[in-house]
């Protein structure tokens, strides 16, 4: 009976019950609207990526966008397969990293967790969400 009570507490914790890192961002809606000839992205986003705006903490793998020796600015992908450089994207979040200060150049697709404030992109003209700034690399959990 104590396990069972246990993990009711553990799965009930608010902590958990809400949505986390690429999971949150997955909440942003991106409609694609046509009218004619002009396209434009139509983005909802929900309170609870507000909420979560300053501070956001995420684990994801480095898309280099120049070869540099330090880097301040990477894109950010949950999983090497959702790489938008590569021709195998899929519709997954990215999230465009600008670091507060420059790191070494690792390789592409390294593991990294870093933290920052969210800036909402309300651009209709990009699929582009959401910037990550003043991010910092920080220990993974």
């Amino acid at each position: 009976m104590r396990a069972l009570i246990l993990t009711l507490v553990t799965l009930t914790s608010p902590a958990l019950a809400a949505p986390q890192g690429w999971s949150l961002l997955e909440t942003i809606e991106i409609r694609e609207e046509i009218d004619g000839d002009e396209w434009r992205a139509v983005k909802t986003f929900p309170d609870a990526v507000h909420d979560r705006a300053m501070g956001f903490r995420i684990t994801g793998y480095v898309v280099p966008i120049e070869a540099e020796a330090y880097i301040t600015t990477f894109l950010l992908v949950k999983d090497p397969a959702n790489c938008p450089f590569c021709g195998t994207a899929t519709d997954a979040p990215v999230i465009e990293v600008h670091l507060s200060k420059p790191l070494p150049d690792m390789p592409e697709f390294a593991e990294i967790t870093v933290e920052g404030d969210l800036e909402f992109v309300d651009d209709p003209h990009t699929l582009q969400a959401v910037i990550m700034r003043d991010a910092r690399k920080v220990q993974a959990d």
